[in-house]
Order: C-alpha cells, then structure tokens, then sequence
C-alpha cells in the first residue's frame, strides 16, 4: 500500500500538471462573484467510453495493451488515481445542484493503484485479439515518445499520486465504482469496441442513399443537403410529381427540382 495519501489539503506539488491546474485555479477565483458558489474539481484519470468526441487518454492506452505494449511504465511504483465517468458525472451533477458544495473537490476513486497494477488490469480487461505480451516502457523511452507519439508531457506517465477525496467522504458521497477491475471491464472494453461516429443525421443519410440505390434511382446530393431529413423531403417531391418510378433520375432533369 502506498505510504503517502493526498487529499485536497495536500500541498498541490510541482510539474507541468500542477502549474497548470494552479493557474486554473487562480483565474477561476479571480473571475467568480461574490453571490456566485464555486465548485473546484481536481479530475484524476477518467476511465469512460468514447461517444464521438474522443475517448481520452484510455482510448490511447487500450491500443497499445492490444499491441503487448501496456507494460509498466517507469517504476511502476507511481500512482495512478482513477475515477469511472459514471462516477465523474454524478459528481458534476451534485456540483451544480447542491448547494452546499462549494470550494476544491478530489474526483477521484477511494482505491488508486499504483501503474504496474494498473496497467495490468488493463491488459487482463482488453478483449482479444491481443499481442499476450507487456512489453514495459522504460523512463528514457517515456521522455522521447511522450512527446513526440502522444503530445503529452512526460512526467504525467512517469510521477503520480495516490489522491483521495477527503471531503466527498465526509459528505457521504459513494462511488458506484469502487474496483479497477469493474471499472476497465465497462470502460475498457467499449473503448475497445466504439469508435468516433458520424452523427445520427449522417447515419441516416447513408441509410436513405443505399436505399434508394437499391430502388433503382440515383440521388445526387448537393452540398446544401446533407441531413437525411433533406433527402426524404427530396424523395417526398418525386414522389408527388408522379416521378418515383423513373430509373436514374437526375435533380437537374426533374421537373419538380428548383
């Protein structure tokens, strides 16, 4: 077990994340009004899936464990605090709508683990295929791919704390993840599975097209219809001017087109 905790009382440390996170801070103070409630959080690691705007810095690991390079990074010694985003959105939620939550949060789960340990839950949490492999990331490889693989900073994978939120546990928030293994097994394996999608208006776009095709008739798209609402409208005014049998069809040829 580790043998220093931090807790929102902690010094806040050194380092790129910190100096950042402490600017944060500061402007966010500076702006708030006096009638205003502030409510801080200090967001650890999110473990969550990726809904199309990206799934954060897991849908960057889980590739690698696939590859057998989710080895330990470093030491391995370092801390890894977690929080499932179920978690992490209840906590949001409580932010703004209770009103007696004010001043700096942990979001963090009660139980970090340290990197070797993590990492090896998620190697045991990607679904096949995978490499069965774990080819450990050494402190000099981290400082030279870091930076030029991951546009990240280095010290964010080799140094880390082991957090827990002092005041979510005096308030009597419980977390509905408590366990890594239950948190990469929901989170791991969708990143896994899901990938950035098109909206549902594109997706029924493409729909209403291969349709059509297989109908016999070609819609030509112009670049002011791009929603699948646009093209049944389309199909609507075809069908209204008694044109809806006529083969490869062109909106240039068609009487009822503008």
């Amino acid at each position: 077990p580790p043998s220093v905790w931090c807790d929102e009382e902690s010094p806040t440390g050194y380092g790129l994340a910190p100096t950042v996170g402490i600017a944060w801070e500061r402007e966010f103070r500076e702006v708030l009004l006096p009638e205003q409630r502030g409510v801080v959080l200090r967001t650890s690691f999110v473990i969550g899936r990726n809904r199309g705007a990206g799934g954060g810095a897991l849908s960057k690991l889980v590739p690698l464990a696939r590859l057998g390079l989710g080895g330990t990074v470093g030491s391995g010694r370092q801390g890894m605090s977690w929080i499932h985003e179920l978690d992490m959105n209840r906590i949001f939620e409580r932010g703004l709508t209770d009103g007696s939550m004010a001043g700096v949060y942990i979001a963090s789960s009660p139980n970090p683990a340290s990197n070797a340990d993590f990492m090896r839950s998620l190697r045991r949490a990607v679904p096949w295929p995978k490499v069965p492999l774990a080819l450990p990331a050494f402190t000099w490889m981290v400082r030279i791919g870091a930076p030029l693989l991951l546009r990240t900073d280095p010290e964010i994978a080799l140094y880390g704390r082991y957090v827990n939120s002092s005041r979510l546990e005096r308030e009597g928030f419980a977390f509905s993840y408590h366990r890594l293994p239950e948190a990469l097994e929901v989170g791991g394996r969708a990143a896994t599975r899901t990938r950035p999608t098109e909206n549902s208006a594109a997706a029924g776009n493409r729909k209403s097209v291969r349709r059509m095709r297989r109908s016999r008739r070609t819609v030509l798209v112009q670049p002011g219809v791009r929603s699948a609402a646009s093209i049944g409208r389309l199909v609507a005014r075809w069908r209204t001017a008694g044109l809806e049998g006529r083969p490869r069809t062109s909106c240039r040829q068609c009487a009822c087109c503008p």
